[in-house]
């Protein structure tokens, strides 16, 4: 096959063919293949929409090549960030592990809410939501195992108290 340099412009109003095939059309697009050497074409020769994601190898783009705003919320996986992807200046000492509410029964003292999964090393906060008829305040709330132990100030013979908790568990 012989080789044609061209020393100077091409201009043709009909575009531009090799052996009959459409190389270049009367618009200037490309509409065949070309094969250029590895590093031979630059930002300034592609097209602004020359480059689509079908044509970027998986594992392409790295971290090196984002900008610093370049993820934002909505393209990160549901559960893709957990506590050891959080700084230490904002990772929490501990998570709510359970929650709800304790309808004393009994009428003494002391209630206790089965919730299973808590373990004696968790920490409980809990308030009065609905304060008994007798005159009584929280003294504790306890975690044990599979437990939750409230004391009242004094017992509620009534059983109409309703305390509030949350089971906190540390995160380390």
């Amino acid at each position: 096959m012989a080789t044609t340099h061209f020393s100077g412009p091409v201009d043709s109003a009909a575009g531009f063919s090799v052996n009959g095939t459409t190389v270049i059309t009367s618009a200037g697009a490309i509409t065949a293949d070309i094969q250029a050497t590895a590093g031979s074409i630059g930002t300034a020769e592609l097209a602004d929409s020359g480059v689509t994601t079908d044509k970027i190898a998986a594992g392409g783009v790295g971290t090196t090549n984002l900008a610093d705003s370049g993820v934002t919320t909505d393209k990160i996986a549901s559960g893709g960030v957990g506590l050891v992807n959080l700084a230490s200046a904002v990772a929490p000492s501990h998570v709510v592990k359970y929650a709800g509410t304790y309808q004393w029964a009994g009428s003494g003292a002391t209630g206790t809410a089965t919730v299973a999964g808590v373990t004696a090393t968790d920490t409980v906060v809990a308030s009065i939501a609905a304060a008994p008829t007798e005159a009584a305040t929280l003294s504790s709330a306890v975690a044990g195992s599979g437990t939750v132990t409230f004391v009242l100030s004094a017992a509620n013979t009534s059983n109409d108290a309703d305390i509030n908790y949350l089971v906190l568990r540390a995160t380390s």
